[in-house]
């Protein structure tokens, strides 16, 4: 499964596979709201991200096109994308467990910005790009 081609969406033939179906259950309820609190999200978000740059390029593709999923459902989340100074809440603690603890919004999509231009699979690098440009203006 080295070439991205071979993922067949829906398919459950790898541990990836199951991983991002069990996220849409859980992140994309068909019973309730958007999936969480902001807070939440984010702090997933950025977990997701934070693995992400460890993954084949296959499932990095699909962690980078979850996380574009979550910001298109709360707009606090794009706020993450911008890596200008800002006042924040508190300091990002990822060694914290607890999502509502570990301050996400006290941070950056860093990650992408490492995907982009460090990732050596050229598509990797690409969708980075596109979701560190994405906006809803």
């Amino acid at each position: 499964m080295d070439d991205i081609t071979d993922i067949q969406p829906g398919s459950a033939h790898s541990v990836a596979d199951m991983l991002f179906r069990a996220l849409d259950i859980v992140f994309s309820p068909r019973t309730s709201g958007n999936g969480g609190p902001s807070w939440r999200l984010a702090a997933f978000a950025k977990r997701l991200l934070n693995a992400s740059m460890h993954w084949p390029p296959a499932t990095a593709l699909r962690a980078i096109d979850f996380v574009r999923g979550l910001i298109a459902k709360d707009l606090k989340l794009e706020a993450l994308l911008l890596t200008e100074d800002r006042v924040y809440d508190g300091i990002y603690r990822p060694d914290v467990d607890d999502p509502q603890l570990c301050c996400p919004f006290g941070t950056s999509f860093w990650e992408l910005h490492v995907l982009q231009k460090a990732h050596w699979h050229a598509k990797v690098r690409e969708e980075a790009g596109k979701l560190l440009s994405f906006s809803r203006t």
